[in-house]
């Protein structure tokens, strides 16, 4: 069973990075069956129907953080009250961290989000020179979903790599 909740998961990312590469948009049924996903491979993997936890409140509650300290700093610089979805970060790419949300715990979502973000850039910055060099805009839920992409695939090739505990990444720093 749990195959099939990885086959789900991949088509489903792979499906974010095509659309927001391609058209800079995403079908937005997406990342309620992302979440759907996440919630069924967590369930499998630990043997028994679990609801989303504290982990997930307090993803949920960093990314709110996160959302609401870009938009004070933006309408701070512009000197009005701005809404970051208009122009700034798409819905897409809110909706994917979201998603992310159900999936990590909460030491493995800070590192991915920061992670994530250097990478994107330091992608976006080569690739502006051959990929994307007539977009302004950075496909960030397209590049993100490929990271992570990478990493669930790790991850199931890894057991000791486990993205939904931070035990692995506390023994690493402890080392």
């Amino acid at each position: 069973m749990l195959w099939l909740a990885d086959i789900l998961i991949i088509t489903l990312l792979l499906m974010v990075f095509v659309q927001d590469v391609k058209s800079r948009a995403v079908y937005w049924i997406v990342f309620p069956l992302l979440v759907v996903a996440f919630i069924f491979w967590q369930s499998i993997k630990q043997r028994s129907l679990t609801m989303p936890g504290y982990d997930v409140l307090f993803n949920l509650g960093f990314l709110m953080l996160q959302l609401l300290s870009l938009t004070i700093g933006f309408s701070f610089k512009q000197k009005q009250w701005v809404n970051i979805t208009r122009g700034f970060l798409g819905w897409g790419d809110i909706l994917l961290l979201v998603s992310l949300a159900f999936f990590f715990s909460f030491l493995n979502f800070f590192a991915f989000y920061m992670g994530s973000l250097l990478m994107v850039l330091l992608i976006w910055v080569i690739s502006r020179q051959t990929l994307f060099r007539n977009s302004p805009h950075i496909p960030l839920a397209g590049l993100q979903a490929l990271l992570f992409l990478m990493l669930f695939v790790i991850s199931l090739l890894m057991p000791a790599v486990d993205l939904g505990s931070d035990r692995w990444i506390l023994h690493i720093l402890t080392l």
